[in-house]
């Protein structure tokens, strides 16, 4: 059975287009599922959720073009991955994308690596830029704060040993939030024998 996926974004626009098309394509109105909701979110629409559960192996899910099912790549991969599991042929009539040919698949395994290699991409640029900002000092990393080796044990024994601060200054002085610092103090106490000159 062939269905087919019609979104717009907003009640503003009109899908009569896309419903043309899908008419062309020979395919029932019984079968064209209509979306009115932004194409950001796939799990925020239920006419693709409700699509998704209606549609049974050999069947073929017909779009006007990508956009109309995601938004994002990572997103239609999604999807067809699903649809592939589901054993389910894809078809976009604007980017002549046929799922049940050769071709087809090629085009998708080409989407997927560009995908790929612009994660890779990313990850790279965000390392370079790491990189630069701790030789410019300046990288504050994710909030993560290590206290200078010394410094903790400073704090440490004026807190622990001589009690001359209280548990809070401690943190106060090394920046630390409650579970951080007494993280820190577990993992110094486990990992040190500690000699403290009176």
């Amino acid at each position: 059975m062939r269905c087919a996926y019609v979104r717009i974004s907003s009640t503003s626009q009109n899908e009569d287009r896309q419903m043309v098309m899908m008419r062309e394509q020979g395919i029932d109105e019984r079968y064209i599922y209509v979306e009115k909701e932004s194409g950001k979110n796939i799990t925020d629409r239920p006419v693709l959720q409700d699509l998704m559960s209606f549609l049974r192996p050999d069947d073929v899910l017909v779009v006007e073009s990508i956009s109309r099912l995601s938004r994002s790549t990572k997103d239609f991969l999604y999807l067809l991955e699903k649809l592939e599991s589901m054993k389910v042929k894809f078809v976009s009539l604007k980017e002549n994308i046929d799922t049940s040919n050769e071709v087809g698949r090629a085009i998708v395994t080409i989407i997927a690596a560009f995908a790929q290699l612009e994660r890779e991409q990313l990850k790279r640029r965000q390392a370079e830029g790491i990189a630069i900002a701790k030789e410019k000092g300046v990288y504050k990393g994710r909030n993560k704060i290590i206290p200078d080796k010394r410094a903790f044990e400073k704090v440490y024994q004026q807190w622990k040993v001589d009690k001359s601060i209280t548990a809070k200054d401690a943190m106060k002085i090394l920046g630390l939030s409650p579970n951080t610092f007494y993280r820190r103090v577990k993992e110094f106490e486990d990992s040190q024998t500690i000699y403290f000159n009176n």
